[in-house]
């Protein structure tokens, strides 16, 4: 009988790995970068010459400080009629400079109007019948200086001089200066005086609004 051939071992297939197919990750989305609105540049004003800053929009406001050329401050805000102008002093305190005293830079529009009667702790303006002061000062004999003090900016005022019961010795009708506030002052020398004890008015539109008296030995 002829021979049958043994089966020939087949090797198993070699198993064929999948084929990965590659899926895109999308690129992670940029956050939009908030963009921050341009600040207002800060509205400052130089000194052109030596000013003098007051607490309110006027000479007839206390002076609080003088400050000389080329000063620069930051300007918070400015009065209506828009000849006034306030300034930063320090972060609690603010001054006010007439604005023919000063360069401004940057848009003065963006100044807001400030009613003085709205400001915090304004002190009350000079009046005439309230603020005036007189003093004597005996600088030599026979020469008396008197100092008159706290005047209203550019106001008339009368002065008169009499010895204590007897005849008046001196009368001066006078025009206080520009200078204002608590610093406005003059004085006013009178020579030839005899031993004696004087007494000094000082008036505004006839009526008395400060005394004193002095002597000289």
């Amino acid at each position: 009988p002829s021979q049958t051939a043994a089966p020939t071992a087949t090797e198993p297939p070699t198993a064929i790995p999948p084929t990965l197919t590659a899926t895109a990750t999308p690129a992670p989305s940029e956050t939009p970068t908030a963009t921050a609105s341009p600040t207002p540049e800060a509205v400052t004003a130089l000194t052109l010459r030596w000013v003098d800053v007051y607490a309110g929009p006027g000479e007839a406001y206390p002076m609080l400080a003088s400050f000389a050329e080329n000063i620069r401050f930051i300007a918070t805000g400015r009065n209506e009629a828009g000849d006034w102008l306030q300034v930063e002093l320090s972060p609690q305190i603010g001054g006010w400079i007439s604005w023919n005293n000063i360069e401004l830079t940057g848009d003065r529009d963006l100044l807001a109007i400030i009613d003085p009667k709205m400001l915090p702790d304004t002190p009350a303006k000079l009046t005439p019948e309230k603020n005036a002061k007189v003093w004597a000062v005996i600088t030599h004999e026979g020469w008396v200086r008197l100092r008159v003090a706290d005047l209203v900016p550019k106001t008339e005022y009368t002065i008169k001089v009499q010895i204590i019961n007897g005849r008046e010795v001196f009368s001066r009708t006078f025009t206080s200066g520009v200078a204002g506030g608590y610093q406005n002052y003059t004085h006013i020398t009178i020579q030839g005086l005899g031993v004696g004890v004087y007494r000094v008015w000082l008036y505004f539109r006839g009526a008395l609004v400060a005394q004193t008296t002095f002597t000289i030995d």
